[in-house]
């Protein structure tokens, strides 16, 4: 018969090891958690085969000497329309060119930069770097496009760089978001309940902090079937926005995947709507 001695230890050991294998957990992954955040493709994409029409590659030296690639479409008329993107956790520019050829197919210019470390660009990337590169490419969208409306444009995880740039500097034409989320913080929550997340994290990305700032008018759209960032969200981040807003959803979209159900004809009425463009 087991003793209760013997018992004893074994449940103290027990709880030994499973503290240890908590907290193996929690450092990877607060140590490693760039890798899950940031899945960056780092070969070039092919400008030729996005074939978006006027686009010609371009690099961006930022503040530290690190060079970021990236594709610059100018507006069909001069004074005309431009969409500062920023794209998403995943891939490279190649994944975004088929709605970087719906943006400008009426004629609104394009500037899109990979982060650090995506597409060819160099330098690893952070939250810090992304924003600091979101101010420098907004002041380079502006000098070389004196006089053009700045429509800011955020994907997934690009939603967060660009609402804060948004809650940051003001004289923008619009912000539009896709599948956003309110913070990193939140999502990692949600998805590692187990983990102490506001402790470790350090690329939170509080989007819910920045969004009240903003003064341009906001799009935001999300899909009901998107399994990655979930639609409430989105809801829940419009709902901290001041007027002018407008909530769009896909009901059979799943994350990103707006443009597949007519978010092109939706995002031409907000911007003559609300700013009065025509793209």
């Amino acid at each position: 018969m087991v003793s209760r001695r013997l018992l004893r230890r074994l449940s103290l050991s027990l709880l030994v090891v499973a503290g240890v294998v908590y907290a193996a957990a929690a450092a990877y992954m607060g140590l490693n958690q760039a890798k899950f955040i940031f899945v960056a493709d780092p070969s070039p994409p092919s400008r030729e085969a996005a074939a978006i029409p006027g686009a010609a590659e371009a690099d961006f030296r930022a503040a530290d000497g690190v060079t970021l690639k990236g594709w610059v479409a100018p507006p069909r008329a001069a004074g005309g329309p431009v969409f500062l993107y920023f794209h998403g956790n995943a891939g490279n520019l190649m994944r975004r060119a088929a709605r970087f050829r719906l943006l400008t197919g009426g004629g609104a210019g394009l500037i899109a930069f990979q982060y650090r470390g995506y597409g060819g660009s160099e330098g690893a990337p952070s939250e810090a770097a992304l924003h600091a590169d979101a101010a420098a490419l907004l002041a380079e969208t502006r000098r070389r496009f004196p006089g053009s409306p700045v429509v800011v444009f955020g994907e997934s995880l690009g939603s967060g760089v660009a609402s804060r740039l948004a809650g940051e500097q003001s004289g923008l034409a619009a912000l539009i978001l896709d599948s956003p989320f309110l913070s990193v913080e939140t999502r990692a929550s949600a998805a590692y309940p187990w983990l102490p997340i506001p402790l470790l994290i350090r690329h939170p990305f509080r989007s819910d902090l920045a969004i009240p700032k903003i003064t341009a008018p906001l799009l935001v759209l999300h899909g009901a079937r998107d399994r990655i960032i979930p639609i409430s969200d989105g809801e829940a981040l419009t709902a901290l926005a001041p007027q002018p807003k407008r909530f769009i959803r896909y009901p059979d979209a799943g994350h990103v995947g707006a443009f597949t159900f007519g978010a092109m004809d939706d995002i031409r009425k907000f911007l003559k709507d609300t700013a009065g463009l025509d793209v």
